[in-house]
Order: C-alpha cells, then sequence, then structure tokens
C-alpha cells in the first residue's frame, strides 16, 4: 500500500485513515463465527474522541458504557486467535470489551471510567469491522434498471445476431446477460445481516428528499444505450463487454444523481468508496457467467466454481457491434437489489426500492 494514500473509511460521517498491512481476511467469509481471525490493520487513531454521535450511558460503580450492533459474523475477526485482538484493544483502549459468546446475537457492549476511553474503543472495534467487511463478496448492489420492452429486444436480436455472425473463442449463449436483468449498477454492499439490510433500505428512501427530488425537478432520467465497449486492452482477451450508457435528459442529471448516491452510502459504513464517479455503462456480456460442463452456474452463490476464469475474444463482436443502438429508457427505479436473486418480475429481488416516477 502506498502510505501517501492510505484506505480510508467512514464511521459516523467521518473519515479515517487505515496504515499498515492488510486484515488477511481473504478467506474470511460471511458464514463465519469462529474466533481465530486476527486483526493485523494498523489504524491512525490521532483523532480526538468527542464523538457526540455515541449513545454512552452510566453504568454501574459510576463507569461509562455503551451498546452497539456488529454483525455476528464478524465478532471472530474483533476477538482474534486466542483472545488477542480484544485484549490488545483493551490494553489501548482501557477499556473492557464484552463480545457475545459464538452463535449469539447480540450487542457487544464497551464499558470504561472515562468518555474518552470508551469512545476510543468503539471507534476502534467499529473500524476493524469495517474493514473485515470490505473484505467480503458483497451481497446486495444498487441499480437503475434498464430492461424495457424495447431495450430487451434489441438486446435479444444482438444475442442472436452475435451467435449467428460472430466466430471467436469462448463466445457462447450462456455469458450474455438475462435480457430481464440489465440494469446500470451504482455501487455494491456487504449486507450480513437483518440489522444492515433494514439500515441499507433507510437510507435508500432517505436519499430521495435530500439527493433524488432536487435532481428530478431538472426533469425524468431518460438514457439511450448505444454502442458497444471493452475493459481492458485486448479486444481478444474480454471478461466484460458492456453497452455505452447516454444522458438524454434536458439537463443531464444521471452521473451526477449516481455520484451523490454513493457518496451518501460510503458514509453509512455499508459500502466502500472506490471511485469518485460512477463508471454507468450496461453489462451485455460477463466471463463469469459462464457455466461449466456439469451444467452448474459459475455465478450463483454456493455453486461458484473455484477455477481460472475463461475470457473470450471480442474482436469480431466489436467490429461489427461497435455502432449497435439498445434503444432508449426512461428510469423508473432506483433498486437495491440482492446478488443472485430473481424476482417475479424477472429482475433481482429488491430489499428496497425507490420510485422516480
Amino acid at each position: 500500500m502506498d502510505v501517501t494514500k492510505p484506505n480510508v473509511v467512514w464511521i459516523k460521517g467521518r473519515c479515517y485513515r487505515l496504515y499498515g498491512q492488510s486484515l488477511g481476511l481473504s478467506s474470511f467469509d460471511s458464514e463465519h463465527t469462529g474466533y481465530g481471525d486476527d486483526e493485523q490493520e494498523y489504524l491512525d487513531d490521532r483523532d480526538d474522541c468527542s464523538d457526540n454521535d455515541y449513545e454512552i450511558e452510566e453504568a454501574e460503580s459510576g463507569r461509562l458504557k455503551t451498546s452497539f450492533h456488529i454483525p455476528r459474523s464478524l465478532h471472530g475477526v474483533l476477538i482474534g486467535p486466542r483472545g488477542a485482538t480484544r485484549s490488545r484493544l483493551e490494553k489501548e483502549t482501557k477499556a473492557l470489551i464484552r463480545i457475545p459468546k459464538k452463535g449469539l446475537d447480540q450487542d457487544i457492549v464497551v464499558t470504561g471510567i472515562t468518555r474518552e476511553s470508551v469512545v476510543r474503543a468503539r471507534r476502534r472495534i467499529e473500524l476493524i469491522a469495517l474493514t473485515a467487511r470490505q473484505k467480503q463478496q458483497f451481497t446486495h448492489f444498487l441499480s437503475l434498471p434498464v430492461n424495457n420492452d424495447t431495450i430487451k429486444n434489441a438486446f435479444s436480436k444482438f444475442q442472436e445476431q452475435v451467435l449467428a455472425e460472430c466466430r471467436g473463442r469462448g463466445i457462447a449463449k450462456d455469458i450474455f446477460q438475462d435480457p430481464n436483468k440489465l440494469h446500470i449498477t451504482l455501487g455494491t454492499l456487504v449486507l450480513l445481516d437483518d440489522n444492515d439490510r433494514k439500515k441499507a433500505a433507510e437510507a435508500l428512501q432517505a436519499c430521495k428528499q435530500e439527493l433524488v427530488e432536487p435532481l428530478l425537478q431538472r426533469g425524468p432520467l431518460k438514457l439511450r444505450v448505444y454502442g458497444i465497449e471493452y475493459m481492458n486492452d485486448d479486444p481478444a482477451e474480454v471478461d466484460v463487454l458492456y453497452g455505452r450508457v447516454e444522458d438524454l435528459s434536458p439537463e443531464p442529471v444521471v452521473q451526477e444523481l449516481a455520484n451523490d448516491i454513493i457518496k451518501y452510502f460510503s458514509k453509512t459504513g455499508l459500502m466502500p468508496k472506490q471511485f469518485d464517479s460512477v463508471k454507468l455503462h450496461v453489462t451485455l456480456m460477463n466471463s463469469i457467467f459462464r457455466r461449466d460442463e456439469g451444467g452448474l452456474d459459475a455465478n450463483k452463490g454456493e455453486n461458484q466454481q473455484k477455477r481460472s476464469r475463461e475470457s473470450f475474444d471480442a474482436s469480431s463482436i466489436l467490429k461489427t457491434f461497435q455502432e449497435y443502438s439498445f434503444g432508449e429508457i426512461t428510469v423508473q427505479s432506483i433498486d437495491l437489489s440482492r446478488r443472485y436473486s430473481t424476482a417475479s418480475n424477472g429482475y433481482y429481488e429488491a430489499t428496497s426500492s425507490l420510485n422516480l416516477i
């Protein structure tokens, strides 16, 4: 990691810098409930501790305490091997940290003699949990559905023509997107329990008055999907082909809306802010959709194969369909969708949806 550009995370609207090695959580997943993962990240803890957003109350014997929720699947990384991480945090912050026993879905409780020690311990715990969360595979994503009849029909014709006319290594029917699931991804989230999902749904609804409605006063979100691009520098070794997105609104607002929503969600701690600007695109073909020889979908959670991703040669597709028009759409919603799901309308199942019409 470049120490001049450390990773940053947001907690309670504040930005913190992370220094040092990675957490080493590549094998840590959302099903983990053990206590065998140590926290190795060095946290920049030079901020003051005057955080008035934390609810801190007086406990027995004049001590102070705060109780807060961390998803149960992250408790192990807070404890560390043989309790090493918790012990170190208690020593460094001079606070007592009580983490529920394995299998119990209860709040974490931090107690201490001073407000400073309690706040410092809670902040350190939240930073560790947030960094661990960001190592997970995403479970949900924010999207703009781009799947009206016009675009779906044009996409289906595109698929038929590619399969009939284009020759190239790795081109197959199973790497095309489902027409019902065409969308623009705004950002991805790791939601580990019901509390996370409720928090994310509330954040999406809170965006409506603060961000969305002022932008919609300029007019509806009208888009055109036109042309094809790829995400690397070799058209013969492509993993993703996507359609370009053009904003047809009287006063272009889609890019501004996307950037503002991602910025808003990053401050909830549920979404890492990776880029200053969202890359607006509609995925058309993706090698990760490819099925293995046994017919299992490599994009399905429990059936995901531990094998190298097979790219495809898109040279002929790019030459033939460079200016292909998929049509126009007025975007009707922003969806918080669950990965690996299908709703009754064929799109992804929505945990929450914000109506734009």
